[in-house]
């Protein structure tokens, strides 16, 4: 599995390098050489080829990117479309390179679940067994800024549940569950 890193600013391949050798598998975990699980994206029509193939821990040139300060909103329509060509890619999460990557070492890491709240009073529901007329079912993106020497062990965690504590969590963005546009998505504050 890959996951798509969208660069937010143009890159040098000193930019990249220093983002995917450190937020890569660690070599003790691969028992080789650190893999880095990622797949650029800088273009709004990458190729079938440019989606598949993962871009690993060098690029030969700099990157131009056409999603220039883009937010995870510009972003989101092309990350939904992409992981529908493509099945080895990540639906639970995307990271994104922005241009303040460059000076504190941090990569945005969006992180996708849902949660389920009762009609009648808006009151979180865990149980997988409550009727569903009853319920809203929302898509929850929670964004985090994480350093690069810690992302592979945050996104890690995001195959499952995501991690127990967010020490990196910055925004969640909710809406209804498979039926928003993106303009529908609203934001809160961490904490809030």
């Amino acid at each position: 599995m890959s996951a798509l890193v969208f660069a937010t600013c143009d890159l040098t391949p000193e930019n990249w390098s220093d983002f995917a050798k450190s937020a890569a598998i660690p070599a003790e975990i691969t028992l080789g050489e650190p893999i880095a699980p990622f797949t650029l994206v800088h273009t709004r029509s990458p190729t079938e080829t440019e989606l598949a193939t993962e871009t690993g821990l060098t690029i030969p040139g700099p990157i131009k990117t056409e999603f220039l300060d883009a937010l995870w909103e510009d972003i989101k329509p092309y990350f939904l479309k992409f992981t529908e060509l493509e099945d080895h890619l990540h639906v639970s999460y995307v990271l994104m390179l922005d241009e303040q990557s460059k000076t504190d070492r941090k990569v945005v890491i969006l992180h996708q679940t849902l949660e389920q709240y009762a009609r009648s009073d808006g009151t979180e529901v865990n149980d997988p067994y409550y009727q569903e007329e009853y319920t809203i079912t929302l898509t929850v993106w929670k964004q985090h800024r994480v350093p690069y020497d810690k992302a592979f062990w945050i996104y890690s965690l995001m195959d499952d549940d995501g991690p127990e504590k967010e020490p990196y969590l910055e925004q969640v963005y909710k809406e209804p569950a498979n039926k928003a546009p993106v303009s529908s998505l609203y934001w809160l504050q961490a904490g809030d």
